[in-house]
């Protein structure tokens, strides 16, 4: 009777345990990139870029900043057409296309390497006294030195490299365009989640035209080729750091407000720096109204 009486009083006790939100994949996956930012390779300074480009006759900033121009590009672009797929709640992203002017740099790169290649292979005798002949040398060469194939040859060295380095300009130049229409389409179609404007970075600017000054001793030499890599790699350097990484930083701080809103969003998992950055921004409206 003594058991069958403490049993009677035995009351259970439920306890109910809610599952957590289900994870956003794709919110976090997305400030995940935004965290990781752009490669410092991305760009490269004046000092950098006249001295690789003035040992290499030209070729190798060629060879690798459009190439890293392309992968920034095409970075901005996936992040702004996941970020409208995120906002939109789509099964799938819209398909961005690469400018084709993108493409013409790294294929004139292409083209240098093996025309160069089989120059030399069909002129054994070609040593470096005369590459220097057809290059930085050649407005001290004798008339006697100058012949028909030294010209063609230091004229194929220097139209080619100063039309690459055009494209490559005008490259850049297309890749902020293209970035900032996008940034101005994702705010018509989400007037609510403003994304600060892409200003467009001044590709002559007084800042950028200070590079070209840094080519005067290639260009003493006869290397004109130098005053448009150097423009190409401003306006690169420019492009990166005035239109990329603020469009980054604002994408994230549009990302937390929207989740801040919206309580039907799931769990995202945000890089603790981004949660400092936009948790500093969120409270200085509240900071000034109380002030």
């Amino acid at each position: 009777m003594v058991g069958a009486a403490k049993l009677s009083q035995f009351n259970p006790v439920s306890i109910r345990f809610d599952p957590p939100d289900a994870p956003d994949h794709l919110g976090s996956a997305i400030l995940k990139t935004i965290d990781r930012g752009v490669s410092p390779k991305a760009s490269w300074g004046p000092i950098l870029t006249l001295v690789t480009g003035a040992v290499s006759f030209g070729i190798l900033p060629l060879i690798f900043l459009p190439r890293r121009l392309r992968a920034v590009s095409a970075d901005d672009r996936a992040l702004l057409e996941y970020t409208r797929q995120w906002l939109e709640r789509a099964p799938e992203p819209p398909v961005g296309r690469e400018p084709r002017v993108l493409k013409v740099a790294s294929i004139l790169a292409l083209i240098a390497i093996p025309a160069t290649l089989i120059a030399v292979l069909l002129n054994p005798g070609f040593s470096f006294a005369d590459l220097w002949a057809v290059t930085y040398r050649f407005d001290r060469l004798s008339d006697d030195e100058t012949t028909a194939r030294v010209r063609a040859a230091h004229a194929t060295w220097i139209w080619f490299l100063t039309f690459a380095y055009l494209c490559h300009f005008l490259a850049t130049w297309r890749a902020a365009r293209v970035l900032g229409r996008q940034i101005a389409q994702l705010n018509d179609a989400f007037p609510d989640q403003q994304i600060e404007p892409a200003r467009p970075p001044v590709i002559l600017g007084l800042e950028s035209l200070l590079w070209p000054l840094l080519s005067a001793p290639l260009v003493y030499f006869g290397a004109v080729w130098a005053i448009p890599m150097m423009l190409a790699g401003s306006a690169q350097r420019r492009y990166i750091r005035q239109m990329c990484a603020p469009m980054r930083a604002s994408l994230a701080r549009a990302i937390q407000q929207n989740v801040s809103a919206d309580l039907s969003r799931g769990r995202m998992n945000a890089p603790a720096t981004l949660r400092t950055a936009c948790s500093t921004s969120t409270e200085e409206p509240a900071t000034t109204a109380q002030s």
